[in-house]
């Protein structure tokens, strides 16, 4: 909601001549962490300084920058988890993801990590090429549990922005501004960690974070 200032610094309910008050915007969100992962080729993500924020730990497997995205050194199947401490729990991801896919042997599937304890506890949402799907997964004590799920179109060599926000016990997730997913739980809700996913299978070309950004 705007609110209504009088010139002269004093507050009044909105009485008088228009010309004596001005509207003041809601405040816009802050950017708690940025990385556009701009790099020299080759620099590992934990050695990598963040536009904004701590700095990334790997915490299964390892990810270098490559043309100014990030990349798992993944050479030929397995998944790659990277975090960074945002500090809060409740705040709004967005990252655009590059995926490929041959076949269903060879495929890929990039997801943004939220609510991060370790590598078996944490929610996620991803896009994976083999399913055609966009999901909301809950993993906890090391067991992966789908909460909400979207049929869509992935499509070889192409860019999806995934979006997640979780706050308080409400999840919400979005694929390029649309099919949104929800869940409420209370699991990890107040785990500071946040970060991404990728996974490569077969010959498929290593999917790539184009850029990770946390705002509150």
């Amino acid at each position: 909601m705007a609110i209504l200032r009088r010139k002269g610094g004093l507050l009044a309910g909105g009485m008088g001549r228009a010309g004596n008050f001005s509207a003041l915007p809601d405040s816009a969100p802050v950017t708690l962490a940025l990385d556009t992962f701009t790099d020299t080729n080759g620099v590992a993500l934990d050695a990598h300084t963040m536009d904004v924020g701590s700095g990334w730990t790997h915490q299964l497997g390892t990810t270098q920058i490559q043309s100014n995205k990030a990349v798992s050194n993944v050479t030929s199947s397995g998944a790659v988890h990277n975090t960074n401490d945002v500090g809060v729990a409740n705040l709004t991801i967005e990252m655009p993801a590059t995926v490929y896919f041959v076949d269903s042997a060879n495929d890929t599937s990039a997801a943004i990590l939220s609510r991060y304890v370790d590598a078996n506890n944490f929610w996620m949402t991803r896009i994976h090429t083999d399913t055609n799907t966009f999901d909301l997964f809950e993993n906890t004590g090391g067991s992966f549990t789908q909460r909400d799920t979207a049929s869509v179109s992935i499509d070889d060599a192409t860019t999806y922005t995934l979006k997640i926000t979780p706050d308080g016990d409400d999840i919400t997730a979005l694929l390029d501004g649309g099919n949104e997913l929800t869940y409420t739980s209370s699991q990890h809700n107040t785990a500071t960690l946040h970060g991404f996913r990728t996974v490569e299978n077969g010959t498929a070309t290593s999917p790539t974070i184009d850029s990770w950004t946390a705002t509150a």
